[in-house]
């Protein structure tokens, strides 16, 4: 694999890994801590993440598409980690059933932002040949990180409580961003990796 594919298998596995704490905890933490929060509210959440998910990746990937650069690709990455990076800190000061809803948004659309060149970037420095390999360790990896994480997301937020987790996924997803920095140097078109 060459460097560019092993950039972005870590940037993805670090923030796959660091969402994957939220997964065994979020139900709770939105009927425990938020106020009026119901199974019902969580559903919402997960309905308004995937409405700002819909509405910008189509167009964002039609925009990354139309331009040969991997400038583009690269900004909106790190843009789209940026916010993904500030939801667990947002979900520590948040206690009302909006503040889910609007951080959800945000979610879904550092998601959609990341996601395009995230795809875009892979599919081109993926070696001919290895296209399913490469894919699948992308894969396997991210699982097997937000499989460990999950398992440890319930066991931390009863040990340390939500606040704390909420520190760890925030900090582990700014670390997953700053990986993509190092991308920086395969910008040039014309670099070959």
């Amino acid at each position: 694999m060459n460097r560019t594919i092993k950039i972005l298998i870590l940037s993805d596995f670090i923030l796959t890994s660091a969402f994957g704490f939220l997964s065994p905890i979020f139900a709770l933490f939105i009927t425990d801590k938020i106020a009026g929060g119901t199974i019902e509210t969580v559903g919402y959440a997960a309905a308004f993440y995937w409405l700002a998910a819909i509405v910008v990746r189509l167009p964002l990937a039609h925009r990354i598409d139309r331009t040969k650069s991997e400038k583009d690709d690269f900004y909106f990455m790190i843009l789209g980690s940026i916010l993904i990076a500030t939801v667990p800190f947002l979900y520590i000061f948040s206690s009302k059933i909006w503040h889910i809803y609007l951080i959800q948004v945000l979610y879904g659309l550092g998601y959609s932002l990341r996601v395009p060149g995230w795809f875009g970037m892979f599919s081109r420095h993926i070696r001919k040949g290895k296209e399913g390999y490469e894919w699948s360790v992308n894969s396997m990896v991210a699982g097997l990180g937000s499989a460990i994480t999950a398992a440890l997301g319930g066991l931390l937020a009863e040990r340390l409580g939500f606040e704390t987790l909420f520190l760890i996924i925030g900090f582990l997803s700014i670390f997953g961003s700053i990986v993509l920095v190092f991308l920086y140097s395969i910008l040039n078109p014309d670099h070959q990796n």
